[in-house]
């Protein structure tokens, strides 16, 4: 019969070994970032719905959920999203050529924070506030006037 001492060391091996094999066989792929036009982005990738129903960014050749940085460069507009486990996770921005531009927060997939609308000028126009992919309560949601950037 082992030890109290010996059964511990045991379990902490079992332990370790066990959590360096899951986090070796995550369900997402490496970080990486990405950049190319939006019909390269097509070829490789697809948007699939998870359990929640928020969408998920697969790479369409090991058809696992992305994470890293994407950039999207056409010529009328650019686009920078990132992702985590597949899901939007941070800030997205989309901006055209004449210079206005859109950013958005997001957490696990979800709006979350504000997003704020910029004119050419790069002068604020509007800002509405998320939570958790929702239209957050009791914020004044509102359109600006002023020259904040």
């Amino acid at each position: 019969m082992l030890s109290f001492k010996a059964n511990i060391k045991i379990c902490v091996v079992l332990l370790c070994s066990f959590l360096s094999y899951s986090c070796s066989n995550e369900e997402s792929s490496d970080f990486k970032d990405w950049t190319g036009n939006e019909l390269e982005f097509k070829e490789n990738f697809k948007y699939s719905s998870s359990l929640d129903s928020t969408e998920i960014l697969i790479e369409k050749k090991s058809k696992r959920p992305i994470s890293g940085k994407f950039r999207i460069e056409e010529t009328d507009f650019i686009s920078e999203q990132s992702f985590v486990s597949g899901k939007l996770h941070g800030t997205s921005m989309k901006s055209r050529e004449d210079g206005s531009r859109v950013e958005a927060r997001f957490e696990e997939g979800l709006l979350d924070g504000e997003m704020k609308f910029f004119d050419s000028s790069g002068t604020l126009r509007s800002v509405i506030v998320y939570s958790k992919g929702k239209l957050a309560p009791g914020i004044n949601n509102q359109t600006q006037g002023s020259d904040k950037k």
